[in-house]
């Protein structure tokens, strides 16, 4: 399993090599937040900063939502498939942090790139005050949707704009 991953994972631009455009959604670890005050790595060089990594999940419902509304999440399975791959379900976590079952498959978290190429030009403003807010335009309307991360906040104004 560590030489497929090896053969497969693009270290250097932090994605799984599976076609060679070079154009696949990045796989990366849990989206983070610096947050001060966090806990810091023991190994960390003497006088470096209090400044740690908090792991940042899109919510479930969140997820569901947007396939249910017909955005084009990520199947793990496909992904495997594409290199001949294959893992145990109960590895998903692990190798695939940003994946999340949703009836019955896995499906990565939308990267900013993919929200914010589906939103187009119906996207306005994105901004972090208490919560991430995130305003675009549906005709001569505005709307505005917020969330724990830029993430959910993109995903819940694509959500709102493209209801049915």
């Amino acid at each position: 399993m560590v030489k497929i991953l090896a053969n497969v994972w693009d270290s250097v631009n932090g994605r799984l090599k599976v076609d060679p455009s070079g154009v696949t959604s990045p796989v990366s670890i849990a989206a983070t937040v610096n947050v001060q005050g966090a806990k810091t790595n023991n190994n960390a060089a003497p006088g470096a900063t209090n400044v740690g990594v908090l792991p940042v999940k899109m919510k479930i419902e969140t997820m569901a939502a947007l396939r249910k509304a017909g955005f084009p999440l990520a199947n793990v399975d496909e992904i495997l498939g594409r290199v001949d791959a294959k893992i145990a379900e109960s590895k998903i976590p692990e190798v695939f942090p940003n994946a999340h079952p949703i009836a019955g498959h896995w499906y990565m978290e939308p990267t900013l790139e993919a929200l914010f190429v589906a939103l187009g030009k119906t996207f306005q403003l994105l901004e972090q005050t208490d919560v991430w807010g995130a305003i675009g335009r549906d005709g001569d309307k505005k709307k505005l949707a917020v969330g724990d991360t830029p993430q959910e906040a993109l995903a819940k104004l694509w959500i709102d704009l493209n209801k049915k």
